[in-house]
């Protein structure tokens, strides 16, 4: 089971870990101001790209679960991390995370030219982050890499964001909140406590190993996002985010999105129980 939910975290925090701007965008629907973040951002493709990648991940680990439980997980994936039930979540979240002012200071972002390109490299980048296309571009940066400028920008963009340590936290509560609801559909004899399950996972995915983890692999997620955006624009969102405002709207979004995540694990751990019930019935 560890195993199982060692890919889903690592292929959540695939999707996850898009940069602020985008992802913050799309939150509020529902409000006015934040509408207008809803228009530049297209972010409601990203979620429901991380909805399909997970059930389709699932439906691809036949050696991992069996058949009945599988199908669960990608029902309770589709539903639990759909677009709509997570943007309901960070709605909820986010006036307690930024105020009016703070939202027009990423608007004003956003609406810039460099804004709207660095948007929209970021919403191509989520549907292709599981493709062949994404794997060539790793290959191709064994074979070049990149400019040692362009490699201390994104260092940068990284660095500002906090990214390593927002992606290790997402990757630890997304898995204890699949796993949960993988523990609940075992037979009850068989099943762990909870605490036994954070231990487990604790173990297997150590803070430790997993920041070292994500300290290699965001540079290259990082790149492919940003492959077709010029140094210039990433310099401008690297200077946004190092001033009071961008630093502060990272902040806030890190901690809406980590409560939106773990909202959605846990949502998808009651699911695959309820799934997984039907099918033992």
């Amino acid at each position: 089971m560890i195993r199982v939910v060692k890919q889903l975290a690592g292929l959540f925090v695939l999707c996850a870990l898009l940069p602020a701007q985008a992802v913050f965008a799309q939150a509020g629907a529902g409000q006015g101001l934040v509408r207008r973040l809803m228009d530049a951002s297209g972010v409601s493709a990203q979620l429901r790209a991380a909805a399909k990648s997970v059930a389709d991940e699932i439906g691809q680990a036949r050696e991992s679960v069996p058949d009945n439980l599988r199908v669960a997980l990608s029902e309770a994936a589709q539903e639990g991390f759909g677009a709509e039930a997570m943007l309901a979540d960070v709605e909820r979240e986010l006036p307690r995370a930024l105020s009016a002012d703070e939202m027009q200071a990423a608007i004003a972002w956003l609406e810039t030219e460099a804004g709207r390109r660095v948007t929209r490299a970021e919403e191509a980048a989520s549907q292709t982050m599981d493709s062949p296309q994404f794997q060539e571009y790793q290959r191709s940066l064994k074979d070049k890499p990149l400019p040692a400028a362009r490699a201390q920008l994104l260092g940068e963009l990284i660095e500002s964001s906090d990214a390593v340590d927002f992606s290790v936290k997402v990757a630890q509560a997304t898995a204890f909140g699949v796993a949960i609801g993988m523990n609940s559909a075992r037979p009850r004899e068989n099943r762990m406590s909870a605490e036994l399950l954070r231990q487990r996972i604790e173990v297997a995915m150590a803070r430790e190993d997993l920041a070292g983890e994500m300290a290699q692999a965001l540079p290259r997620l990082y790149a492919f996002t940003y492959r077709d955006t010029s140094d210039a624009d990433l310099g401008a969102y690297a200077a946004f985010l190092k001033t009071p405002a961008g630093s502060r709207y990272v902040k806030a979004f890190n901690e809406v999105m980590l409560k939106t995540i773990a909202a959605a694990s846990y949502r998808t751990g009651s699911l695959i129980d309820e799934r997984a019930s039907r099918v033992r019935a």
